[in-house]
Order: structure tokens, then sequence, then C-alpha cells
């Protein structure tokens, strides 16, 4: 009995040494894909986003447009990102000290060295939005793909409309121009 006692009492170090073998190997292997020359790797970029609290981004990204946001992702890993991937958009609004997440989809596969574009007319319902975020708020924005994560930190762009009317003789003639930045 003593001898099956004190067998029961080695196992947690045992199975405690068993798990740092296996940490061990996990790093030693993920040291050697990463230094591999010929190792396939996912990666990408946020290369450039607008968000707005009305439809106001556009395509290319930061020209006016009718867009609520528009992001940019480059594939600039060795592995393409299938439309299956798991797509999830976090914002923090760190000048009103709010957030708010959403999934979103792929609108295409991401190849290496290409670029995709998430956007869309308006915000999610149920993320509020429109509430959380003003024009010119300070924010951060992170897009997962999968279990990547691209960060990158904006502001809500703040459009100006101006209205000219011209007025002559015969007729009277308006132009209207809008600025974001």
């Amino acid at each position: 009995m003593s001898s099956l006692q004190d067998q029961n009492s080695n196992l947690p170090v045992q199975v405690g040494g068993l798990q740092n073998q296996q940490y061990s190997l996990q790093s030693q292997l993920a040291h050697q894909l990463s230094t591999s020359t010929g190792a396939t790797r996912p990666s990408f970029e946020i290369t450039s986003l607008c968000l707005s609290v009305t439809p106001q981004c556009g395509l290319p990204v930061g020209y006016p447009g009718s867009y609520a946001y528009a992001i940019a992702l480059n594939d600039n890993g060795t592995t393409a990102f299938t439309q299956s991937v798991s797509v999830f958009l976090d914002i923090k609004d760190a000048t009103r000290s709010t957030d708010f997440g959403f999934n979103s989809s792929l609108p295409q596969e991401l190849f290496p060295g290409g670029t995709v574009y998430l956007n869309a007319t308006s915000w999610p319902q149920y993320t509020n939005a429109t509430s959380k975020l003003a024009p010119g708020d300070q924010v951060a924005l992170a897009v997962f793909l999968g279990n990547l994560e691209s960060t990158v930190l904006t502001h809500v762009i703040t459009c100006t409309t101006e209205t000219t009317t011209f007025l002559n003789d015969t007729t009277m003639q308006t132009a209207t121009n809008t600025e974001c930045g």
C-alpha cells in the first residue's frame, strides 16, 4: 500500500515533466518552421482603411464614397487565405472609451502578394457603431484572419460639404464639394 501511495504522489511530478517536454518540443518545432527557408507562413497586413459614422468611405480606400468602412488587406506571407477563413473586426475607440466587434468574411480568396477589401455600406446593427463612434475619434482597428491579427491606429473620418450657388442673368447653378480626411 505504501508503495502505491508513493507512486501516486509522484504522478503529478511526472505529468509536469512530460508537459514541460511537450512545450519544449512545440517551441523547437515552431522555431524550426519559422527559420526554415521552405516553410509556408500565412501573414497579412492592413494597408489602408477608412472608418466613417455614416457611409462616406470609398474605394480606393481614402476617397469619398458610400461605405461605412473600407479596409484593404494585403497577404504578405507565402500562404493564401481561403474565403472560408474566419474574419473578425475589433474596433476600440480611445476617444470615447468604447469598443465593439463583429464577424465579416473575405469577399474572395486572398493570395500572397494580393489585396482584398472588406467593406459595407452600413455597420452591423447589433454593434451600435453609429452611437459609439464620432467623426474625428481616435480608434484602434484589429483584424483577425483565423488566429492571425493585424492592428492599426487611425481616426474616424470627418467630412465637410461646401455648397456654392452661382447666379447669373438667366440661371442659378449650385455646386457641392465634399472633402474627407
